[in-house]
C-alpha cells in the first residue's frame, strides 16, 4: 500500500493509539514496523499464531501489565 494512502486512511494515527498500550521501547519499535499486508499465507499463519497463543493465555497466568 502507498504510503499517502496509509496517511490518508489515518493509519499512523492508529498506530500511536495501540502505541500508548506498549510497554517498552522495543515494543513501540515493533508496532511502528507495522503495515498492511495483501499476503494471504502470511496472514494465515499470524492468525494461526495469535489463535495458539490465545489458547495458551487462557489456561496460564499471565503477568497483569495494567
Amino acid at each position: 500500500m502507498r504510503e499517502r494512502d496509509l496517511i490518508r486512511l489515518e493509519f499512523f494515527h492508529v498506530l500511536d493509539r495501540i502505541k500508548t498500550y506498549a510497554h517498552s521501547k522495543a515494543t513501540e519499535r515493533f508496532i511502528d514496523q507495522i503495515r498492511p499486508t495483501s499476503d494471504r499465507d502470511s496472514l494465515k499463519e499470524k492468525l494461526s499464531l495469535v489463535e495458539d497463543f490465545m489458547k495458551v493465555s487462557n489456561r496460564v497466568n499471565l503477568y497483569n501489565f495494567e
